[in-house]
């Protein structure tokens, strides 16, 4: 029995759209965790409120205070609120964009439906994970739809059509002055008007029936001539006339923009260049142009056919991704197919064409705030974020050229759905490279706190750039006061982590001891010296190392910066503390995992510090105990010396031979060790010859 192809309810595209965003982006979401700016934004909020946030907005967005306030108040600082919170503002700008859409072309049905999946998934953007900053970015993008949705309608409806448009531009003014990215956007207005008009339509419009006679003789004398370009200038006048008050209000904002607010954090340098040598400005102008909409356009959707490494992604992931991808192109087949009767016929000849030039248009005024800083749009975190507002453009034009393709009931509804599919997977793969930065994040806060259970307040941490993908010294900053001053009351925060390689001869003037130190986090600000820093080092699977000066300046293929900020580092910054250790934030981070190696490792660390080699040795039992090997040899050499120095030497000269065995650029790390433990005591004559001999194996003193 054959199955009929019918139109299903209006409802089931939004549940499509539903199911698609949580493919590509729920499926992880209850690992995640907070990255990048969201990690200070929530701090910020728990810790300031209101007035933090209006404090952070003040030079750049001021009015998104607002709507992190309420957005705060009612989620709090829970990752996982946050995660399905993004999700559903997603979905809506999926929803509002069906809605806009089917008003102004509701012959197109089907193919409306394409754009909007190939928005949601569009992979040139990676960032959804990034849950409070996105969160209000997809909020205000679905104001955005909303405003021209009701602009569509008031032309459509002519009883409301002052109330309609009097909330379009409430909605259009919100978008606006709360977010640059879609307000270029705007200016797509005329085009969705100019479309809307139709000849019945243009006779019920207020303020449109005394020029109807004229029109329509104009329009006569046109199609006599057959002269189709210029048969479009009768719409020119209503065109012109209802895009009046959002082109008056787009130029208010400019003015307030350029003007009054002016350019407090992304100055404008194309205007620069241009004044001092045009020509080079314009050509370099236009070869950016082209690379960028080859990189949103055609480079983002390239990258659905990376697919996993299968060595690297895991057996599990690969199942999950695989299984999403299937989910997604079969639904999306399924959808297309039993809509397929009566919305492929149904749509007008010039669609395509109108959707080709009107998705060049939008993707030519979503660069243009890019363009005009120089800002680099690129598929890499962090430039993708540049990406987001070309979805809509790249996905307009996408299904305008595949109704070029050749007549075909399969060929069109195929492509989609493969490319939907693969587009699932791509962000499959983003969501999972978050998810392991997570894991980095919390491992390093709950390793810090094990190594350094209380810090001296005004410490400066230095390290070179940290493994973790998607958080910044910035971003760290946040949770380390969040741990160690979780009683914080006022605008001094007392912690501050630097990236050497980001801020060295910037705010990080030198490697330097005496240097002062002060940061505006805008929030909060930080005031200290480079004679009271830590440095650390952190290379996973390796444990995290808080560097002592002395102990590890021989520690192999440390980064050069780390190397030559060693000499700074102040080991007695770290304090046993006068009440409870330090402790990261449960509600954020979790419980407190399991003890494995690396929290031997730091208690020894600890241990050795402190001076208290007999725990240092007990510790050692307990790890090596574990069956649980360290992933950096050198890990061994804490170990070594409380064995040694508490008379095992039998034992630390096993550990020293299982070093130099896995890493042999450690000799020169265990040759100064042994060379302490020579000096720590006065070892008896066998002792004495024991640790000689394994000096001479190590080769140490030789050239």
């Amino acid at each position: 029995m054959k199955l009929r192809q019918r139109p299903l309810p209006a409802w089931t595209a939004p549940l499509l759209f539903g199911a698609v965003v949580f493919l590509a982006y729920g499926l992880l979401a209850r690992q995640q965790g907070f990255y990048w700016d969201d990690l200070p934004f929530a701090w910020i909020g728990r810790y300031f409120g209101a007035e933090g946030y209006a404090r952070y907005f003040a030079t750049n967005r001021p009015l998104r205070t607002w709507f992190f306030t309420l957005f705060n108040a009612l989620l709090g600082q829970n990752p996982f609120y946050w995660q399905l919170f993004a999700l559903f503002w997603r979905w809506m700008t999926g929803v509002a964009l069906w809605g806009l859409l089917r008003l102004v072309w509701p012959k197109a049905e089907r193919r409306i439906v394409w754009v909007v999946l190939l928005f949601l998934v569009y992979p040139g953007f990676g960032q959804q994970t990034i849950a409070i900053n996105y969160s209000n970015f997809f909020f205000i993008q679905t104001v955005f739809f909303v405003s021209l949705a009701l602009m569509v309608l008031a032309l459509k409806h002519r009883r409301w059509f002052w109330p309609l448009t009097a909330a379009s531009l409430a909605l259009s003014a919100l978008n606006l002055f709360t977010l640059e990215y879609f307000a270029l956007l705007d200016l797509l207005r005329p085009i969705l008007i100019w479309v809307v008009l139709t000849p019945e339509m243009r006779r019920t419009l207020p303020n449109g029936t005394h020029s109807s006679e004229k029109i329509s003789r104009l329009r006569g004398f046109l199609q006599k001539i057959r002269c189709d370009a210029l048969a479009m200038r009768p719409h020119l006048p209503l065109t012109t006339y209802h895009s009046l008050p959002y082109f008056l209000l787009f130029t208010f904002y400019l003015t307030w923009r350029v003007f009054i607010f002016k350019f407090q954090t992304y100055q404008p340098v194309l205007a620069d260049e241009m004044q001092v040598s045009p020509w080079v400005a314009s050509l370099g102008l236009l070869g950016t142009v082209l690379h960028d909409l080859y990189v949103t356009g055609i480079g983002a959707w390239l990258r659905v056919f990376s697919l996993p490494d299968l060595t690297e992604f895991g057996p599990r992931s690969t199942l999950v991704y695989a299984g999403a991808v299937i989910a997604g192109a079969v639904g999306v087949a399924l959808f297309s197919w039993i809509t397929g009767a009566g919305n492929g016929s149904g749509t007008q000849r010039k669609t395509p064409l109108i959707w080709i030039l009107s998705g060049l248009a939008a993707m030519l005024l979503s660069g243009i705030p890019f363009w005009l800083t120089r800002l680099p749009i690129r598929l890499e975190f962090p430039n993708d974020r540049f990406t987001l507002p070309f979805a809509l453009g790249v996905s307009l034009a996408l299904v305008g050229l595949l109704e070029l393709l050749p007549p075909r009931r399969w060929l069109q509804p195929v492509i989609v759905s493969l490319l939907v599919g693969l587009a699932i997977g791509v962000q499959f793969q983003n969501a999972n490279l978050y998810r392991r930065d997570w894991t980095l994040v919390r491992s390093f806060f709950w390793q810090l706190t094990w190594r350094a259970p209380a810090l001296e307040p005004d410490t400066l941490l230095l390290s070179f750039a940290s493994p973790v993908a998607h958080s910044s010294d910035n971003s760290m900053t946040a949770p380390l006061n969040w741990t160690y001053a979780p009683g914080l009351a006022d605008w001094q925060m007392p912690y501050l982590y630097f990236f050497i390689d980001v801020r060295l001869g910037k705010s990080l003037p030198a490697l330097a001891p005496g240097l002062p130190i002060s940061e505006d986090y805008l929030a909060a600000s930080f005031g200290g010296n480079t004679t009271d820093t830590i440095v650390l080092d952190y290379a996973p699977p390796g444990c995290l190392r808080i560097l002592h000066p002395g102990y590890d300046a021989g520690i192999p293929l440390l980064p050069p910066l780390t190397r030559d900020a060693l000499p700074l580092s102040n080991l007695d910054r770290i304090t046993p503390g006068d009440g409870p250790a330090a402790r990261p934030p449960d509600f954020l981070f979790g419980p407190e995992p399991e003890h494995r190696w690396c929290f031997y490792f730091e208690k020894a660390e600890l241990a050795r510090q402190l001076g208290d080699w007999a725990e240092v040795a007990r510790l050692g039992d307990k790890a090596f105990a574990l069956g649980d090997y360290p992933n950096e040899a050198t890990e061994r050499v804490v170990f070594l010396e409380g064995y040694a120095r508490t008379g095992k030497l039998e034992k630390a000269r096993k550990l020293s031979d299982q070093t130099i065995a896995v890493t042999p650029l450690a000799g020169a790390m265990l040759c100064q060790t042994w060379a302490r433990i020579e000096q720590a005591a006065d070892w008896a004559a066998e002792e004495l010859a024991l640790i000689r001999e394994v000096q001479a194996g190590l080769e140490c003193g030789q050239p």
